[in-house]
């Protein structure tokens, strides 16, 4: 399997295009070879079963993986593709980021916290301060659904973890030799 690896960043997160040799379906049985479905048990329990280091769907040309977790984390980045079939094989575009619902929903909360903290602050006779810190927040939140899904790394990289497993799986080093 011969491929191609494409990476960009833009407000959606990390964005890789994998061009392969090989047929959709033989890329999403390599895929789903290589993780564990999710299951309702460790969904509800994380961290009681142990497999895979990888979680995922893989289906109708589609997958999300992400990380396997001890703990609840909605913040934690997921790679969302999708494998398209070309003329010589296929093409894989990968995005590498917090769920959108996650980080919209995060923004319109500390966006209310801001808004509902300046009529209390000046209430209070923190008057400038209280709408400063209001707007901070209204603008912190704003920025934050428009640029809050890559992972910065803090306290775990997984995003560097999602990217290393797709680039194992789709791509190939020349440079190892070759089963024969």
């Amino acid at each position: 399997m011969t491929s191609e690896r494409l990476g960009r960043r833009n407000a959606g997160g990390l964005q890789h295009a994998y061009e392969l040799d090989v047929d959709p379906g033989m890329v999403e049985s390599k895929i789903r070879e290589a993780i564990d479905p999710p299951s309702k048990a460790a969904a509800l329990i994380p961290g009681i079963f142990a497999g895979r280091r990888f979680i995922g769907r893989v289906g109708g040309g589609r997958f999300e993986i992400w990380v396997r977790r001890r703990s609840y984390n909605s913040l934690a980045p997921r790679a969302y593709g999708v494998i398209e079939p070309t003329t010589h094989g296929s093409r894989v575009n990968v995005r590498i980021g917090v769920q959108s619902v996650t980080r919209v929903g995060l923004g319109l909360l500390i966006a209310l916290a801001g808004l509902g903290s300046m009529p209390v602050l000046v209430s209070i006779g923190y008057g400038g301060i209280g709408i400063a810190i209001g707007v901070a927040l209204v603008i912190f939140s704003g920025l934050l659904i428009r640029f809050g899904s890559a992972d910065r790394g803090f306290p775990r990289n997984e995003s560097a973890e999602l990217q290393g497993l797709l680039d194992g799986l789709l791509t190939r080093d020349e440079t190892r030799p070759r089963a024969r």
